[in-house]
């Protein structure tokens, strides 16, 4: 997936969205929607811009994904 903003501390492997280096959240393209790891719940304000910047740019909604880690 190719950004255009926060290219320096954000990356999308795969399925998943790195914000510093960190994964915070998974792309669940089947269910069409960006999945938050439940310790990145309360995240920075920056960490909030990355999840949000990818999911708008995917057109897919946000969610807290509430088991203990990410798939």
């Amino acid at each position: 997936m190719i950004l255009d903003k926060y290219k320096q501390n954000l990356k999308v492997v795969g399925d998943y969205i790195y914000s510093y280096d960190t994964k915070v959240a998974w792309i669940d393209r089947y269910r069409e929607l960006v999945q938050i790891a439940p310790k990145y719940f309360q995240y920075s304000r920056t960490t909030s811009k990355h999840i949000n910047y990818v999911a708008n740019e995917l057109g897919y909604p946000t969610r807290v994904y509430w088991y203990s880690e990410l798939p």
